[in-house]
């Protein structure tokens, strides 16, 4: 009996300190999956880009970090987020979570001074890179600004949306005919087709509102001359399956 006592003292700090792990361990799981919620990233997707520098410019209040980070040429809008997303959260969890992070993109190759080429995101409470006052996971979120011009380069890097992923459809403008000429309209809505090469108006089958969640269930891809790529994506939203351009996807 005596001991049965001793082995059971001898344990029960090894017990404590399990129990103790444990809590922790599910602590911590409980905020990185609160952080990861908010910057809404796909970790399996394809993430290619280099860490230039990283500058701290933190205050009495909280730790603030600038990160540059340069990225290939021709990513869809939805590649190019989640790039900066993934970038952002290894920041925020190689950093001991800084209260607010910058990260300022640039095409691979180009210098990293100075205005960033491709885009900039701040993460943050309310979005506000200046804003270290909260502590909150609930507060933060991210905030994305992108250099049209980069979108504008034909050479193409095939980067593809995986199967299942949601995403968000986005269109600014679109095109119609107007007395038998073509002309650039505001729009609130992305036109969704029935086939994956032939996006005209003979292959219109609906409209989807801008910012809606939909999900990816096939990617149709072809080469061009010149090294260019042609992509579309079919996705479904509610009771409609149809293809959209790759430019008019946005990650969540």
């Amino acid at each position: 009996m005596a001991k049965h006592t001793w082995l059971l003292i001898l344990f029960i700090p090894f017990i404590l300190f399990c129990a103790s792990c444990k809590e922790k361990n599910n602590i911590n799981n409980g905020q990185r999956s609160q952080i990861d919620n908010v910057l809404r990233y796909n970790q399996n997707a394809s993430s290619d880009y280099g860490l230039s520098k990283t500058k701290d410019f933190s205050t009495h209040n909280g730790t603030r970090l600038e990160i540059r980070i340069t990225v290939n040429e021709g990513l869809n809008l939805y590649s190019l987020e989640n790039t900066i997303k993934k970038a952002i959260a290894k920041t925020y969890y190689d950093y001991g979570k800084p209260k607010a992070i910058s990260a300022l993109v640039y095409k691979k190759g180009q210098s990293t001074h100075g205005h960033y080429s491709v885009a900039k995101a701040n993460f943050a409470p309310y979005g506000d890179w200046s804003n270290t006052n909260y502590g909150d996971p609930n507060t933060y979120e991210i905030k994305i600004q992108h250099n049209e011009s980069y979108f504008d380069n034909d050479e193409k890097v095939k980067v593809l949306i995986p199967n299942g992923s949601e995403v968000r459809v986005f269109n600014g403008t679109k095109y119609v005919l107007v007395s038998g000429r073509r002309k650039e309209i505001k729009t609130n809505t992305v036109d969704i087709f029935s086939s994956p090469r032939n996006l005209t108006s003979e292959h219109k089958i609906g409209e989807i509102p801008n910012n809606s969640n939909v999900v990816i269930i096939d990617v149709y891809s072809q080469d061009l001359p010149q090294n260019a790529v042609w992509t579309t994506y079919k996705v479904k939203f509610k009771n409609l399956e149809g293809w959209v351009f790759d430019f008019k996807l946005k990650s969540r």
